[in-house]
């Protein structure tokens, strides 16, 4: 099955700065729900994974190495169908479990990383940007049937990095 409708494009990303540190919130433009709720009913897992990158500018003679990376993140989420209480379940990499009973609240949840504490500690009066991706992995195995995405190309769909000026 193919991500035939997906848009590939990510709703540009909002961040805060509290403390120091950058906060972000993410969201998939145009999700393939409808796939990923399918995938889920047919009793298989998937996951989407947010991909933040935290980059300094570098100047002067040291240019040509390029930009610092201070930090990045992955948070991800997993998701399942549990069709003896007819809910969506979703686990959060930091082992959280949310449950819906809808699908639309399932998908609006899904898909978006509201107001992330990326923990990630800016310096003060440089330039920075952050570089945000987001990875949909429609069919997540677990070991040792992982092996299998080594033969076959399983629906794993990654947006374009986009990158944000961070005013500091």
């Amino acid at each position: 099955m193919t991500f035939s409708a997906w848009s590939e494009s990510t709703a540009s990303p909002g961040y805060a700065v509290v403390e120091g540190q950058l906060v972000v919130s993410l969201s998939l433009q145009d999700p393939p729900a409808r796939e990923i709720l399918d995938r889920l009913r047919e009793g298989l897992k998937s996951e989407i994974r947010f991909d933040v990158r935290v980059y300094q500018k570098t100047s002067g003679i040291f240019r040509f190495l390029g930009d610092k990376l201070i930090g990045e993140c992955h948070p991800a989420y997993e998701a399942q169908w549990d069709e003896f209480s007819n809910q969506f379940i979703v686990t959060t990499d930091d082992h959280r479990t949310y449950r819906f009973a809808t699908a639309p609240a399932f998908v609006k949840f899904f898909f978006s990383l509201p107001h992330y504490a990326t923990r990630v500690q800016l310096p003060p009066g440089r330039g920075c940007y952050m570089l945000t991706s987001i990875e949909v992995d429609a069919t997540k195995l677990v070991p040792p049937l992982n092996m299998i995405s080594l033969l076959v190309p399983l629906d794993r769909h990654t947006t374009a990095w986009e990158r944000t000026r961070l005013a500091l």
